[in-house]
Protein backbone atom coordinates (compact mmCIF):
# COMPACT_ATOMS: atom_id res chain seq x y z
CA UNK A 1 0.00 0.00 0.00
CA UNK A 2 1.68 3.18 -1.20
CA UNK A 3 -0.66 5.84 0.16
CA UNK A 4 -0.20 7.10 3.71
CA UNK A 5 -3.14 6.33 5.99
CA UNK A 6 -4.18 8.40 8.98
CA UNK A 7 -6.53 7.93 11.91
CA UNK A 8 -8.60 10.47 13.81
CA UNK A 9 -10.70 10.16 16.93
CA UNK A 10 -13.50 11.87 15.04
CA UNK A 11 -13.56 9.30 12.22
CA UNK A 12 -14.29 5.60 12.32
CA UNK A 13 -12.40 4.80 9.11
CA UNK A 14 -8.73 5.20 8.15
CA UNK A 15 -8.34 8.24 5.89
CA UNK A 16 -5.97 9.84 3.40
CA UNK A 17 -5.26 13.57 3.08
CA UNK A 18 -6.60 15.03 -0.16
CA UNK A 19 -5.53 18.67 0.24
CA UNK A 20 -5.11 21.53 2.69
CA UNK A 21 -7.87 24.10 3.04
CA UNK A 22 -6.03 27.20 4.30
CA UNK A 23 -5.70 30.21 1.98
CA UNK A 24 -1.93 30.00 1.53
CA UNK A 25 -1.61 26.29 0.82
CA UNK A 26 -4.96 25.61 -0.78
CA UNK A 27 -4.67 22.86 -3.35
CA UNK A 28 -1.39 21.61 -1.93
CA UNK A 29 -0.69 18.40 -0.08
CA UNK A 30 -0.40 18.35 3.70
CA UNK A 31 1.41 15.01 3.81
CA UNK A 32 4.53 15.28 5.93
CA UNK A 33 3.66 18.78 7.14
CA UNK A 34 3.64 19.61 10.86
CA UNK A 35 1.61 22.79 10.37
CA UNK A 36 -1.75 23.04 12.10
CA UNK A 37 -4.02 23.64 9.12
CA UNK A 38 -7.48 22.45 8.11
CA UNK A 39 -7.37 19.56 5.66
CA UNK A 40 -9.76 17.64 3.48
CA UNK A 41 -9.53 13.88 3.99
CA UNK A 42 -11.09 10.89 2.31
CA UNK A 43 -11.99 7.83 4.36
CA UNK A 44 -11.68 4.29 3.08
CA UNK A 45 -15.43 4.18 2.43
CA UNK A 46 -15.08 7.05 -0.05
CA UNK A 47 -16.59 9.83 2.10
CA UNK A 48 -14.95 13.29 2.31
CA UNK A 49 -14.48 15.03 5.66
CA UNK A 50 -12.93 18.27 6.85
CA UNK A 51 -10.45 18.07 9.72
CA UNK A 52 -9.85 21.47 11.33
CA UNK A 53 -6.40 20.59 12.67
CA UNK A 54 -4.08 18.40 10.60
CA UNK A 55 -1.84 17.73 13.62
CA UNK A 56 -4.69 15.75 15.20
CA UNK A 57 -4.31 13.08 12.53
CA UNK A 58 -2.28 10.05 13.59
CA UNK A 59 -0.33 8.28 10.89
CA UNK A 60 -0.99 4.56 10.75
CA UNK A 61 2.46 2.99 10.83
CA UNK A 62 1.04 -0.46 10.11
CA UNK A 63 -2.13 -0.08 8.00
CA UNK A 64 -2.59 -3.85 7.69
CA UNK A 65 -3.33 -3.95 11.42
CA UNK A 66 -6.53 -2.05 10.68
CA UNK A 67 -7.82 -4.76 8.35
CA UNK A 68 -9.39 -6.68 11.21
CA UNK A 69 -7.04 -8.32 13.69
CA UNK A 70 -8.47 -11.20 15.78
CA UNK A 71 -7.39 -9.35 18.95
CA UNK A 72 -7.87 -5.58 18.92
CA UNK A 73 -5.36 -5.16 21.75
CA UNK A 74 -2.67 -5.85 19.16
CA UNK A 75 -3.55 -2.68 17.28
CA UNK A 76 -0.75 -0.09 17.41
CA UNK A 77 -3.27 2.57 18.44
CA UNK A 78 -6.24 1.29 20.44
CA UNK A 79 -8.90 3.97 20.04
CA UNK A 80 -12.65 4.02 19.60
CA UNK A 81 -12.15 4.64 15.89
CA UNK A 82 -9.68 1.78 15.36
CA UNK A 83 -11.79 -0.59 17.45
CA UNK A 84 -15.00 0.15 15.54
CA UNK A 85 -13.21 -0.10 12.21
CA UNK A 86 -11.72 -3.49 13.12
CA UNK A 87 -15.13 -4.80 14.21
CA UNK A 88 -16.73 -3.49 11.00
CA UNK A 89 -14.11 -5.07 8.75
CA UNK A 90 -14.38 -8.44 10.51
CA UNK A 91 -18.19 -8.32 10.53
CA UNK A 92 -18.26 -7.69 6.77
CA UNK A 93 -16.37 -10.94 6.21
CA UNK A 94 -18.53 -12.88 8.70
CA UNK A 95 -15.94 -12.86 11.50
CA UNK A 96 -18.53 -11.99 14.13
CA UNK A 97 -16.23 -12.68 17.11
CA UNK A 98 -13.27 -10.49 18.04
CA UNK A 99 -11.05 -10.73 21.11
CA UNK A 100 -10.12 -7.81 23.32
CA UNK A 101 -7.65 -9.64 25.54
CA UNK A 102 -9.69 -12.02 27.73
CA UNK A 103 -12.96 -10.39 26.58
CA UNK A 104 -14.89 -11.69 23.57
CA UNK A 105 -16.76 -9.07 21.53
CA UNK A 106 -19.56 -10.45 19.36
CA UNK A 107 -21.70 -8.72 16.75
CA UNK A 108 -25.05 -10.33 15.97
CA UNK A 109 -25.04 -11.31 12.27
CA UNK A 110 -28.81 -12.00 12.17
CA UNK A 111 -28.08 -14.91 9.86
CA UNK A 112 -26.50 -18.37 9.90
CA UNK A 113 -22.72 -18.16 9.59
CA UNK A 114 -20.77 -21.05 8.10
CA UNK A 115 -17.10 -22.02 8.13
CA UNK A 116 -15.96 -24.03 5.10
CA UNK A 117 -19.54 -25.10 4.46
CA UNK A 118 -20.21 -26.12 8.07
CA UNK A 119 -22.13 -24.31 10.76
CA UNK A 120 -20.09 -22.02 12.99
CA UNK A 121 -21.43 -24.07 15.92
CA UNK A 122 -21.16 -27.57 14.44
CA UNK A 123 -19.90 -30.52 16.45
CA UNK A 124 -16.75 -30.53 14.31
CA UNK A 125 -16.05 -26.97 15.44
CA UNK A 126 -16.68 -27.95 19.05
CA UNK A 127 -14.23 -30.81 18.93
CA UNK A 128 -11.67 -28.64 17.12
CA UNK A 129 -11.57 -26.17 19.99
CA UNK A 130 -11.59 -28.93 22.60
CA UNK A 131 -8.82 -30.91 20.88
CA UNK A 132 -6.65 -27.82 20.45
CA UNK A 133 -7.02 -26.75 24.07
CA UNK A 134 -6.01 -30.27 25.16
CA UNK A 135 -2.96 -30.20 22.89
CA UNK A 136 0.50 -30.24 24.44
CA UNK A 137 1.60 -27.49 22.06
CA UNK A 138 1.98 -24.22 24.00
CA UNK A 139 -0.62 -21.58 23.14
CA UNK A 140 -2.15 -23.85 20.47
CA UNK A 141 -5.61 -22.47 21.25
CA UNK A 142 -4.43 -18.95 20.39
CA UNK A 143 -4.08 -20.04 16.77
CA UNK A 144 -7.83 -20.59 16.47
CA UNK A 145 -10.11 -17.63 15.71
CA UNK A 146 -12.07 -16.03 18.57
CA UNK A 147 -15.21 -18.00 19.40
CA UNK A 148 -17.69 -18.68 22.17
CA UNK A 149 -16.31 -22.22 22.24
CA UNK A 150 -12.91 -20.85 23.24
CA UNK A 151 -14.42 -18.89 26.13
CA UNK A 152 -16.42 -21.89 27.32
CA UNK A 153 -13.44 -24.21 27.02
CA UNK A 154 -11.18 -21.91 29.03
CA UNK A 155 -13.73 -21.87 31.84
CA UNK A 156 -14.13 -25.64 31.71
CA UNK A 157 -10.38 -26.26 31.60
CA UNK A 158 -9.83 -23.90 34.54
CA UNK A 159 -12.53 -25.72 36.51
CA UNK A 160 -10.91 -29.11 35.86
CA UNK A 161 -7.43 -27.77 36.60
CA UNK A 162 -8.60 -26.31 39.91
CA UNK A 163 -9.52 -29.79 41.09
CA UNK A 164 -6.09 -31.21 40.35
CA UNK A 165 -4.06 -32.50 43.31
CA UNK A 166 -1.64 -30.14 45.03
CA UNK A 167 -3.35 -27.02 43.80
CA UNK A 168 -1.00 -24.06 43.96
CA UNK A 169 -2.46 -21.05 45.82
CA UNK A 170 -3.24 -17.99 43.73
CA UNK A 171 -1.04 -15.64 45.74
CA UNK A 172 -1.09 -12.92 43.08
CA UNK A 173 -4.86 -12.61 42.98
CA UNK A 174 -5.94 -9.55 44.94
CA UNK A 175 -9.60 -9.55 43.98
CA UNK A 176 -11.71 -10.55 46.98
CA UNK A 177 -13.89 -12.90 44.96
CA UNK A 178 -11.03 -14.63 43.18
CA UNK A 179 -9.08 -14.93 46.42
CA UNK A 180 -11.82 -16.92 48.17
CA UNK A 181 -10.71 -20.36 49.28
CA UNK A 182 -11.68 -23.11 46.82
CA UNK A 183 -14.53 -25.27 48.07
CA UNK A 184 -13.65 -28.92 48.80
CA UNK A 185 -15.49 -31.51 46.75
CA UNK A 186 -14.74 -35.19 46.67
CA UNK A 187 -11.32 -34.68 48.22
CA UNK A 188 -10.42 -31.99 45.66
CA UNK A 189 -10.52 -28.22 45.75
CA UNK A 190 -12.90 -26.93 43.09
CA UNK A 191 -12.67 -23.29 42.06
CA UNK A 192 -15.96 -22.10 40.56
CA UNK A 193 -15.85 -20.37 37.16
CA UNK A 194 -18.12 -17.66 35.77
CA UNK A 195 -18.85 -16.42 32.26
CA UNK A 196 -20.49 -12.98 32.09
CA UNK A 197 -22.62 -12.30 29.01
CA UNK A 198 -23.83 -8.73 28.57
CA UNK A 199 -25.17 -6.54 25.79
CA UNK A 200 -28.10 -4.55 24.46
CA UNK A 201 -31.50 -6.08 23.80
CA UNK A 202 -31.24 -8.18 20.65
CA UNK A 203 -27.46 -8.43 20.83
CA UNK A 204 -27.63 -12.22 21.04
CA UNK A 205 -27.10 -12.88 24.75
CA UNK A 206 -29.64 -15.70 24.92
CA UNK A 207 -28.22 -17.42 21.85
CA UNK A 208 -24.70 -17.05 23.22
CA UNK A 209 -25.83 -18.70 26.46
CA UNK A 210 -27.34 -21.60 24.53
CA UNK A 211 -24.15 -22.06 22.51
CA UNK A 212 -21.97 -22.12 25.62
CA UNK A 213 -24.25 -24.54 27.45
CA UNK A 214 -24.43 -26.80 24.41
CA UNK A 215 -20.63 -26.84 24.20
CA UNK A 216 -20.22 -27.67 27.89
CA UNK A 217 -22.82 -30.42 27.63
CA UNK A 218 -21.10 -31.89 24.56
CA UNK A 219 -17.54 -31.97 25.87
CA UNK A 220 -18.74 -33.29 29.25
CA UNK A 221 -20.59 -36.02 27.42
CA UNK A 222 -17.38 -36.95 25.58
CA UNK A 223 -15.37 -36.91 28.82
CA UNK A 224 -17.79 -39.13 30.74
CA UNK A 225 -18.26 -41.54 27.87
CA UNK A 226 -14.52 -42.14 27.81
CA UNK A 227 -14.32 -43.10 31.49
CA UNK A 228 -15.63 -46.62 30.86
CA UNK A 229 -18.49 -46.30 33.30
CA UNK A 230 -21.29 -48.86 32.91
CA UNK A 231 -24.04 -46.27 32.94
CA UNK A 232 -22.04 -43.63 31.07
CA UNK A 233 -24.44 -43.44 28.12
CA UNK A 234 -27.50 -42.87 30.28
CA UNK A 235 -25.69 -40.49 32.60
CA UNK A 236 -24.32 -38.25 29.88
CA UNK A 237 -27.68 -38.14 28.11
CA UNK A 238 -29.35 -37.09 31.36
CA UNK A 239 -26.65 -34.50 32.02
CA UNK A 240 -26.93 -32.99 28.56
CA UNK A 241 -30.72 -32.81 28.83
CA UNK A 242 -30.56 -31.16 32.24
CA UNK A 243 -27.98 -28.59 31.19
CA UNK A 244 -29.84 -27.58 28.05
CA UNK A 245 -33.22 -27.67 29.76
CA UNK A 246 -32.06 -25.27 32.46
CA UNK A 247 -31.84 -22.40 29.96
CA UNK A 248 -35.56 -21.42 30.16
CA UNK A 249 -35.27 -21.27 33.94
CA UNK A 250 -32.19 -19.06 33.80
CA UNK A 251 -33.85 -16.91 31.16
CA UNK A 252 -36.90 -16.41 33.37
CA UNK A 253 -34.67 -14.97 36.10
CA UNK A 254 -33.04 -12.67 33.59
CA UNK A 255 -36.39 -11.40 32.29
CA UNK A 256 -38.08 -11.10 35.67
CA UNK A 257 -37.48 -7.35 35.98
CA UNK A 258 -37.76 -6.30 32.33
CA UNK A 259 -40.71 -5.20 30.21
CA UNK A 260 -40.07 -8.07 27.79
Amino acid sequence: MNEVLYSSKHLFYPCTIIKTLDDEKKGGSASGSDASVPVLVKTSDGALHKISDSTKLIQLTSPQDYQGLPDVLHLPHVTEASLLHALRVRYNRDDIYTSAGPILVSVNPYKNVTVKGESLYSEEQMMLYRKTSSSSTPHAEDQLPPHLFKVADKAYSALIASGAPELEPHIEEEDAVLSMSPRPMGGRNIRDQSIIISGESGAGKTEATKVIMKYLARITKKALAGDGETSASADVSSLEDRVLSSNPLLESFGNARTLR
